[in-house]
């Protein structure tokens, strides 16, 4: 776990400062880190209480993000300084994790957390209970609200996170984040596809093997009706296409088939 930038920063200071043997700067060096980790234990106690229903280590996460961010707000020019004056080398980088698009279905200001869905837009939630929706989505997430990512529920967001944890309590698995990054998008990225040749498309299907449903991680980039039924499609590798048929599972198909739905779809 990354704890603090300025843990690192003392740690080269300490070798640099070995070297050229300055015992008394080196002492007073030493008291410094003590000061930090005092310092670190009270800000593990503050972000516990702000963030009672996560897990230690991760609460321990979301305050060393929320440190670096402080520290390259507000400090990240002396640092900067520091470190050419004195040859230090840095390679951390801010951005470091996975890129999530989903939707927040569930705020709660008590606790400071939201829950996060991936790969679904808000109307494809409208009609389902918030259990109805842990249930479809086994693994909707739960962060943090930190004060420079405002939150609401049926907020369509990209989430960068570079950690999780999940808890099983009782045989109810319950999942958890940590947020890096957070931006807040247009759910436009799924064309809706209104079906003209709806008996061409059926006769398509119809020796199609549904397989148990596949969690494809994004939002399909077309979707259509097909005789009452939704039907979502993703562009794959290689110019296939994974299909989803609500309620029946989902289907690779070949590059072959693939093409020919496409032209039955209109799909360029």
């Amino acid at each position: 776990m990354k704890i603090l930038l300025g843990y690192k920063k003392y740690l080269n200071m300490l070798i640099f400062l070995k070297k050229r043997e300055s015992k008394n700067i080196l002492k007073s060096i030493w008291s410094r880190c003590y000061q930090c980790i005092q310092l670190k234990k009270k800000l593990d106690t503050f972000f516990l209480e702000k963030y009672p229903t996560f897990p230690k280590g991760i609460v321990q996460e979301i305050a060393a993000q929320d440190a670096l961010r402080y520290f390259d707000k507000h400090f990240v020019e002396q640092a900067k300084t520091f470190e050419e004056q004195n040859g230090i080398k840095n390679y951390y980088s801010s951005s470091q994790g996975i890129m999530y698009l989903g939707t927040v279905i569930k705020v709660e200001v008590e606790s400071n957390a939201f829950l996060f869905v991936e790969g679904v837009i808000p109307k494809d939630l409208e009609n389902l209970s918030q259990e109805q929706i842990v249930k479809k989505y086994p693994k909707a997430t739960w962060y943090p609200v930190l004060d420079d990512f405002p939150v609401k529920q049926g907020d369509y967001v990209g989430i960068e996170s570079n950690s999780n944890q999940s808890i099983d309590e009782n045989g109810i698995v319950t999942h958890y984040g940590v947020l890096n990054n957070m931006v807040i998008s247009e759910p436009t990225v799924t064309t809706k596809l209104n079906i003209q040749n709806e008996k061409e498309v059926i006769q398509f299907f119809r020796q199609t093997e549904w397989q148990p449903d596949k969690d494809i991680g994004n939002p399909p980039d077309y979707s259509f009706m097909l005789a009452g039924v939704r039907i979502d499609v993703w562009l794959s590798y290689g110019q296939s296409l994974y299909l989803n048929k609500v309620g029946y599972g989902t289907v690779h198909l070949s590059q072959k088939r693939s093409e020919e739905l496409k032209k039955i779809l209109g799909i360029k």
